[in-house]
């Protein structure tokens, strides 16, 4: 019996090659001698031969003596896709799933899919009125719409935004303020009592489909090209419907992840500001959520916008961390309030920019911790001034407090939130700080982007999955679930960076 195959095995079957690459760099400086197996990209059926790396793996260790096999050995995680995921696999009743430590859980839509996070943190809030979320989560209003024809009615569901739209256009009125026939933009939208709204599709990431508004022609147009086709698209193809829907509670659903929506997403023609164009046929997205606009953002870097991407890992049942280096990233070119159709000024997302021929990812892509680098004073709670260290801990101490409160809201809801002792994420939060340094929660995102990090900072990611594989090695070594601590470890983070934000024994998990 060869002697390779008396290592415990890593199953890397990631699409991405800036991933896969960091991951086997980081099983080869953990103890153990890993066996790692990158599976190729042109494989067509991952499932069934992940599930035969897994059957090959345990007869070895049988075949090499079973009874006296240092049981580390035998273990296997698995890397993968969440639709190349075999659940059976890694269910109680398989005889190899004590085996098997898996990088995703199988139902999260609770906090991944806008809408679904959006009405857990509404209700946990409903119960806990004190709660930091009541602070840090802008207004979000989940807002379906089957038609265009229907807007009224889907507004009448959502008066306070319907009441806000109304209200601009009368400030527009009685300021001499007028609105734009084309694009509904006021022409002086630096009026105080104007209320600006953010429309995201519930379902895409990377920036897809996000608008901002503030009157209800735009909201109109925006809708417009949405379904300007569908009736034509729904005579024909009705049949294959697919329909992203507010089932809250429907826990049957288990492809909860953006990349399970690959076969909608298809149906998009995406430009690289993240509008729809002309050749969308039929897009069947109905569901949206509709967040108040946080338009006084600290602005550093030449006076842009940005937005902090926080890395944070779950392990088990659950137990979270969170990476301390975190990225910031710059929208293109200068805040401005005057058209919010220059999506360059208002997204920060960093794959709507890397199209631009004067892209520079040293320019966008910054370290949070260096923030206070910058030489130029800017408004900070109502003065000019330099941003601190002080104040980038009193930002870093906030995102704990509400990735915290964050996940005990998710978690409490266990049909759209469900754990495995033995399954462990990593997530990607986006967060975006005011010019009176309160942190604002935008998103979640599983399978985040890793490589629009970039050559420059690619240490920050190096760092987490270093982090992420030496967490899962020391914990899986007894063959336990990933919340049971060895001699060796504490309930503390086993790498200094991670810092613990959040541990809950759930009820269920398996």
């Amino acid at each position: 019996m060869s002697n390779d195959f008396l290592r415990p095995l890593a199953v890397v079957g990631l699409s991405e090659p800036y991933v896969r690459d960091l991951l086997v760099a980081s099983y080869e400086s953990v103890p153990g001698r890993w066996k790692v197996i990158v599976l190729a990209d042109t494989e067509t059926d991952l499932v069934t031969l992940v599930t035969n790396k897994v059957q090959e793996h345990a007869k070895a260790c049988e075949k090499a003596n079973g009874a006296t096999l240092d049981p580390a050995v035998r273990r296997v995680h698995l890397w993968l896709e969440y639709e190349d995921v075999d659940w059976d696999l890694v269910q109680p009743h398989h005889p190899l799933a004590s085996q098997v430590y898996l990088n995703t859980y199988c139902i999260r839509k609770g906090l991944i899919r806008k809408a679904q996070m959006a009405f857990n943190i509404k209700k946990y809030c409903s119960k806990h009125p004190t709660s930091v979320l009541n602070q840090t989560v802008p207004d979000t209003f989940i807002f379906e719409l089957d038609h265009l024809d229907y807007l009224d009615e889907a507004l009448n569901e959502n008066y306070e935004i319907a009441q806000a739209l109304e209200a601009n256009e009368t400030v527009s009125r009685e300021s001499g303020l007028t609105v734009d026939a084309e694009t509904g933009n006021t022409t002086q939208p630096d009026a105080p009592a104007i209320q600006r709204f953010i429309l995201k599709p519930s379902l895409t990431g990377r920036g897809a489909g996000i608008h901002i508004f503030e009157t209800l022609p735009q909201l109109e147009s925006i809708l417009g090209g949405y379904f300007e086709d569908s009736d034509e698209s729904d005579s024909e193809d009705n049949d294959d419907e697919v329909s992203i829907t507010s089932d809250y509670n429907n826990s049957s659903e288990v492809d909860n992840s953006p990349e399970g929506a690959a076969d909608l997403l298809q149906s998009l023609d995406l430009s690289a500001n993240g509008a729809y164009g002309a050749t969308n046929q039929g897009c069947q997205i109905r569901e949206w959520v509709i967040q108040r606009y946080i338009d006084q953002p600290l602005l550093l870097n030449g006076h842009r916008k940005f937005h902090i991407r926080a890395y944070v890992l779950a392990v088990g049942g659950v137990e979270v961390f969170l990476w301390e280096d975190m990225l910031s990233l710059f929208a293109g070119y200068p805040y401005h309030n005057q058209d919010l159709n220059d999506t360059s000024a208002h997204l920060t997302n960093t794959c709507l920019q890397t199209d631009r021929l004067d892209f520079d990812e040293t320019t966008v892509i910054k370290r949070f911790w260096q923030l206070h680098e910058d030489p130029d004073p800017t408004l900070i709670q109502h003065e000019l001034r330099r941003l601190t260290k002080t104040d980038l801990d009193r930002v870093f101490q906030q995102i704990k407090l509400i990735l915290r409160e964050l996940f005990d809201a998710v978690t409490s809801e266990m049909t759209t939130f469900q754990t495995r002792s033995q399954s462990f994420e990593m997530f990607g939060f986006d967060l975006l700080v005011d010019n009176q340094l309160q942190t604002h929660l935008l998103e979640a995102n599983a399978y985040p982007d890793f490589k629009q990090t970039g050559s420059q900072l690619q240490d920050i990611v190096q760092g987490f999955f270093q982090a992420t594989v030496e967490l899962v090695n020391t914990r899986s070594s007894s063959l336990g679930g990933l919340n049971t601590w060895s001699s060796q470890d504490t309930p503390a983070a086993v790498h200094k960076k991670l810092h613990p934000v959040f541990y809950k024994p759930l009820m269920g998990g398996t």
